[in-house]
């Protein structure tokens, strides 16, 4: 049990413990600090790179921000794909996930080093600012042939 008065805040156990007053109502509401994955702990806005993924630890959860290969040493942005020294190197979002692949290209025996119409330009969802008490979902789709943000979902929670 955590004894808070109104306009305190507290951390216990990696969580930040919130109280305030606003209009002669008590507010309570918590926030991680940091974020794990795989067993590692990691800072807030803290950037890593695991297994050709490239994460950030926000608002104590782990977003996919992008990938990363050793072999260019180079970050490539989801949905964006390179070719260099007969290489074709590819991060992109299929059925929800972000993905990496890499392969020979142009070479005999292999395919021609082109980016297909699959392998469009990088995707860019606008950042939004915190906030409290409301959430979205939402999806990154392809609608004839265009990238399109879907919102599959808008609650509004009170605590």
């Amino acid at each position: 049990m955590i004894d808070m008065k109104p306009g305190t805040t507290t951390a216990v156990d990696g969580t930040m413990h919130h109280c305030q007053e606003n209009n002669n109502n008590i507010q309570y509401y918590t926030k991680r600090m940091g974020c794990t994955k795989y067993g590692n702990s990691y800072k807030e806005g803290e950037q890593f790179a695991i297994n050709h993924l490239r994460y950030e630890c926000k608002n104590g959860m782990v977003d996919i921000i992008g990938c990363y290969t050793d072999q260019i040493g180079r970050n490539i942005e989801i949905g964006e794909s390179t070719i260099e020294k007969n290489m074709l190197y590819k991060c992109y979002i299929e059925n929800g996930e972000v993905k990496y692949e890499q392969h020979p290209c142009g070479l005999e025996g292999f395919p021609a080093c082109k980016v297909t119409r699959r392998q469009q330009p990088p995707v860019r969802i606008p950042a939004s600012g915190q906030g409290f008490g409301a959430f979205s979902i939402a999806q990154v789709g392809i609608h004839s042939h265009k990238k399109i943000i879907l919102i599959k979902n808008l609650y509004k929670t009170k605590i």
